[in-house]
């Protein structure tokens, strides 16, 4: 009677051990031109204050799972992802304050990775020394805006909050690392842009974010798949 009641207990700590935890998941997705692969940037938190994010790359075919992903170690696109190559940026954030070094905005390394048939090269820069050419944050609203192939403009401005624009009749950002935010009924409700800058030696010039809020009812659907996330709900 002893063996089997600790056979049972085994057993239901293996039932349990294996069951996915139950995640609250933010997924955005970002589709691949000329491909069947889809970029994904996740922001999922489980059980016990656990947080798990960043990005990862799955074929169409393929359901985006938290417990089964690859992250790919990139904080920032360069360039909008293209079928066979990704340029991308790592910051890397050292884990304790008495191993940072003086502030460095070159690479500190430069790899390249492959998943899922695609070339992703990667720049490594210095959280520290990256943090501090990040020059720019605000919020504004637009009235109006166009697309491109490779970037976005926006008209019509008014700031919320942050740095003042040299222009408010327009601003123009490249795509790539745009995202999307939308209500249940595809209306877009916020899209954030960062966009980094490096100069000809590969020096982070600055990190520039804009969080930009529609004056008007925009969908989701209105912006291209190409070069910017949009949120799965």
């Amino acid at each position: 009677m002893k063996y089997c009641f600790l056979t049972i207990i085994l057993l239901l700590l293996i039932i349990f051990g294996c069951t996915e935890p139950e995640w609250s998941t933010t997924l955005y997705s970002q589709q691949i031109e000329n491909s069947s692969k889809i970029l994904y940037k996740f922001d999922a938190w489980g059980g016990r204050d656990t947080h798990v994010f960043g990005y990862t790359i799955l074929d169409s075919t393929q359901k985006f799972s938290v417990n089964r992903v690859r992250k790919l170690p990139i904080s920032y696109l360069l360039e909008i992802p293209r079928y066979d190559s990704i340029l991308a940026v790592e910051i890397e954030k050292l884990k304790r304050i008495e191993e940072r070094p003086k502030r460095i905005y070159k690479p500190t390394k430069q790899y390249s990775i492959q998943r899922n048939g695609i070339d992703i090269m990667i720049l490594r820069y210095q959280y520290y020394g990256s943090a501090n050419r990040k020059m720019f944050y605000g919020k504004y609203s637009f009235g109006n805006f166009k697309e491109s192939r490779d970037s976005l403009y926006f008209f019509g401005l008014d700031k919320i909050y942050g740095l003042t624009l040299d222009s408010y009749d327009l601003l123009a950002v490249e795509k790539g690392n745009v995202i999307i935010r939308q209500n249940f009924d595809n209306s877009v409700v916020e899209i954030r842009v960062d966009n980094v800058q490096l100069s000809e030696d590969k020096e982070i010039v600055s990190i520039k974010s804009y969080f930009l809020s529609p004056s008007y009812d925009l969908k989701t659907i209105e912006f291209s798949d190409y070069g910017i996330y949009k949120e799965v709900n």
